[in-house]
């Protein structure tokens, strides 16, 4: 659910989800935030504020950790991709 927004800038937004039963319970708020630093320079901030409670945050984080490290890292891939491309 996107809690504030102000395009094309910034975004704020929280995630919630549990497993049934409430066995694990995720909630999460991230914000993405551009800014121009320079004519074709810009930079991109994200973060996340994750918490994880129940069987899921108990067994698991460590393969989370590993797995968010590699979906950052595919994300700055993509829009880097993507922005070089319109540039072109």
């Amino acid at each position: 659910t996107t809690t504030e927004e102000r395009p094309p800038e910034f975004s704020n937004y929280v995630t919630q989800g549990d497993e049934g039963g409430r066995a694990s319970r995720l909630n999460a708020t991230s914000s993405l935030s551009i800014a121009a630093l320079e004519e074709n320079r810009t930079t991109v901030s994200y973060s996340s504020d994750i918490k994880i409670a129940g069987r899921l945050g108990k067994f698991s984080i460590g393969v989370m950790h590993k797995m968010a490290e590699k979906m950052s890292d595919k994300f700055i891939a993509a829009l880097r991709a993507g922005i070089e491309s319109e540039l072109n």
